[in-house]
């Protein structure tokens, strides 16, 4: 995936209405639907699919994730990024541990915090 596909996802997500989205099932109608912010801080919602457009209970359920998971996923990508770039950036600082012995690697654990 490009960084110009991951801009436009974020670009989508943050023009979409405000999380939370949430799951609901209409008994009388045996309809699953989503419902959304009706506006900003106003406490009411709206179906987002007033008809039950979902076919499935798992079709709504991620639907009405998705404006949580997908911004999150968006934000671990870049953290993953930028983890890899100080990675690159400072291949003298990476340890090979196959050359260390059981007790090194136990003092680099336990210095670096191994047990959390």
């Amino acid at each position: 995936m490009t960084q110009q596909q991951l801009n436009e996802i974020r670009e989508r997500c943050e023009k979409a209405t405000p999380a939370p989205w949430n799951y609901f099932y209409k008994d009388k109608y045996r309809e699953h639907h989503v419902s959304i912010p009706a506006y900003a801080d106003s406490g009411f919602k709206m179906a987002l699919f007033p008809n039950g457009c979902p076919s499935t209970k798992e079709d709504a359920v991620f639907i009405g994730n998705a404006r949580q998971d997908i911004p999150a996923l968006l934000d671990y990508i870049a953290e993953l990024e930028s983890r890899l770039e100080k990675a690159v950036e400072t291949p003298e600082k990476i340890i090979d541990f196959s050359k260390l012995s059981y007790a090194e690697l136990a003092v680099f654990l336990e210095k670096h915090g191994g047990n959390s």
